[in-house]
């Protein structure tokens, strides 16, 4: 139990120092669980072209997002959940692409540079981005090899050369402008470099692109490689049922999710992301979403693999929140409620704009009055 204890304090930190529970627009009661609006047929053709095979999906709609106080607070967090997907993009050309998204959809397998992405982004210029990279195609800054071809471009960087027994940190040399900077040595390459050999070669980076139209692209790379025009076009047809369209348990997941909220997400309990907490708690997935308005709320349900384990977590998350409203942080702690259906354990949680920035402001005090609340103490 105490395995249990210590994972509840990370999920609840990680809760309240960035989220809080659902209103659905047309002001329903919480308490019903399939209360997720019927899903559009636009997020349906999306997720027609994310794979069956993939541990997350994801979305963020990050023009309704911009206007509000909480999203100038905490632009940098939400900014990184698109970050990745356009990385190379941001590193080429000389805008921010994040600052012009309107929407992103992803679906993911694996770890961000060896696994598989692919991501639907609505509001980014096609003229101004494959102005960028047409150019980049004809004279290639230093380290970059990109290729384009009507409206679709394919960019990938060089390798890090092996440093051939030389310190780490002397490699690390500040590069020029429009080159890219050498990746951290990692575990691997400083056992080699004390061994008296030579450091690996860090795999190069790849990413592949299709517009769609003229503000909507097709982002993808497989096992971290970026893959064909044709590809991707088999990708956007929609069709066939390798795809979360054609997986009854993933769409079962999203159709409890409030998919019209702002951020949403359905995580396999099998994803890197969760890959720690599923060492001690045993749950097949997370879905839930975020609504930001002048306030913040939460719905996140964890389905465990049992109704016992949903009934043990949950009677440890009411104690937990019963014992922060005795706390110091008593007046941080919003309106909460724990909830079990079958395996279903769910928790909502309303946060006001000077309760989250209480929160975040008392981070250390936060996980220790988690910590004593969780132990009893």
């Amino acid at each position: 139990m105490t395995n249990v204890r210590l994972i509840v304090v990370g999920v609840l930190a990680a809760l309240l120092a960035s989220t809080g529970c659902k209103k659905d627009k047309a002001g329903k009661p919480q308490d019903d669980h399939n209360a997720a609006a019927p899903m559009s047929a636009d997020l349906k053709n999306v997720l027609a072209m994310m794979p069956r095979s993939s541990e997350m999906v994801a979305a963020v709609d990050f023009a309704a997002l911009r206007g509000t106080g909480i999203y100038k607070q905490h632009e940098g967090q939400l900014k990184g959940l698109a970050a990745s997907q356009l990385e190379l993009i941001s590193k080429l050309c000389a805008f921010e692409p994040t600052d012009e998204i309107g929407s992103v959809v992803f679906a993911g397998k694996g770890k961000t540079k060896n696994g598989d992405m692919t991501a639907l982004v609505r509001g980014l210029a096609k003229a101004k981005v494959m102005d960028c990279l047409t150019k980049g195609a004809a004279a290639p800054p230093e380290g970059f090899t990109i290729s384009v071809d009507g409206d679709y471009a394919l960019v990938e960087t060089a390798p890090t050369k092996p440093l051939d027994g030389k310190d780490v940190k002397d490699a690390q040399v500040a590069p020029a402008d429009k080159k890219i900077a050498p990746e951290p040595a990692d575990a691997d390459a400083g056992a080699a470099l004390a061994d008296g050999g030579a450091a690996p070669a860090k795999k190069g980076q790849s990413l592949s692109l299709k517009f769609l139209d003229d503000t909507t692209v097709l982002v993808a790379r497989r096992n971290g490689v970026g893959i064909t025009g044709k590809e991707l076009d088999a990708i956007a047809s929609g069709k066939g049922d390798d795809t979360i369209v054609g997986s009854p348990e993933f769409m079962t997941l999203i159709d409890g999710t409030d998919t019209d909220a702002p951020v949403w997400f359905v995580v396999s309990g099998s994803a890197p992301l969760l890959k720690m907490i599923a060492k001690y708690i045993a749950f097949d997935a997370a879905f839930g979403s975020v609504r930001v308005g002048a306030d913040l709320d939460l719905d996140l349900t964890a389905r465990m693999v049992d109704e016992k384990s949903a009934k043990d977590v949950s009677s440890l998350l009411i104690r937990t929140f019963d014992n922060l409203k005795k706390s110091t942080l008593r007046d941080a702690i919003g309106p909460s409620q724990v909830t079990v259906t079958g395996r279903d354990t769910r928790v909502t949680l309303h946060e006001s704009g000077p309760q989250l920035q209480m929160l975040v402001s008392k981070g250390q005090e936060l996980m220790m009055a988690l910590l004593g609340a969780v132990l009893g103490q």
